[in-house]
């Protein structure tokens, strides 16, 4: 699976096109100078909006996704320091993970779902492979 994210790159505020294996599947902007940013993102093919928030926190970065059918998603640090991430949706918990290197896996109830090594250069493609 091939996840291309390209960044507009002259534009007021940051404006990005996600594809997935070539087709556009989100686009998402975020305005300037504002303390505490928020992310709009559009799926393209049904239109729907989510809105990620930042959430005041003094050590770890908290995050709150916001889906357009109501549904909350809370996206919190557990370590900065061992790349330990955490998305709680509904009853499902989701863990990112990031190992030696610049590898991380995905893993949802405690079994893990998805792996991706991030590049070293700017602008290649990332691959996030499904388990």
């Amino acid at each position: 699976m091939h996840i291309d994210i390209n960044q507009k790159p002259i534009s007021f505020g940051d404006k990005y096109k996600v594809f997935l294996e070539g087709k556009e599947i989100f686009t998402a902007n975020m305005r300037l100078f504002e303390s505490f940013p928020v992310i709009h993102l559009t799926e393209s093919r049904v239109n729907r909006q989510i809105t990620i928030s930042k959430i005041f926190s003094w050590f770890k970065a908290k995050y709150q996704l916001t889906i357009g059918d109501g549904n909350v998603l809370d996206f919190i640090t557990l370590s900065a320091c061992k790349r330990h991430f955490r998305c709680n949706y509904g009853s499902e918990i989701f863990e990112v993970y990031g190992h030696k290197g610049r590898k991380y896996s995905v893993y949802k109830n405690g079994r893990q779902v998805a792996r991706w090594e991030k590049k070293m250069v700017h602008g290649l493609k990332e691959t996030i492979t499904k388990l």
